[in-house]
């Protein structure tokens, strides 16, 4: 079957701690940092740096369909983590988590939209 040398050296791999959301892609997709992956989305948004430096003031109870569709696109290339994305915005984890599913559902629902 296998080696001794060979089965304690696929253990030790098994030892090495993985990031919880997107385990290893970055490097598979030769990723680009949040920022660049900030500005190629709001490009394709069509929305303006002043609008994104906008966006990283937290504003409750009103609704932010860019910033929602923004995040939502940053998050789904699939190289950056909620706690990154939730990070470079100036908010947490869990409010990136609920724009992102926002930001989904206004997609969705806006086929006409500029995505």
């Amino acid at each position: 079957m296998g080696s001794k040398e060979g089965i304690q050296r696929l253990r030790g791999k098994l030892r090495e701690e993985v990031h919880p959301e997107k385990p290893q892609i970055r490097k598979v997709k030769g990723a680009l940092t949040i920022k660049e992956l900030v500005k190629e989305c709001s490009l394709k948004l069509g929305i303006s740096d002043e609008e994104i430096e906008g966006m990283r003031v937290p504003i409750r109870r009103i609704r932010r369909i860019k910033r929602d569709a923004l995040i939502y696109m940053i998050w789904s290339e699939g190289t950056i983590s909620l706690k990154e994305i939730g990070d470079h915005s100036g908010v947490g984890y869990s409010s990136i988590s609920h724009a992102c599913r926002r930001g989904e559902s206004y997609m969705l629902k806006d086929k006409k939209a500029k995505w």
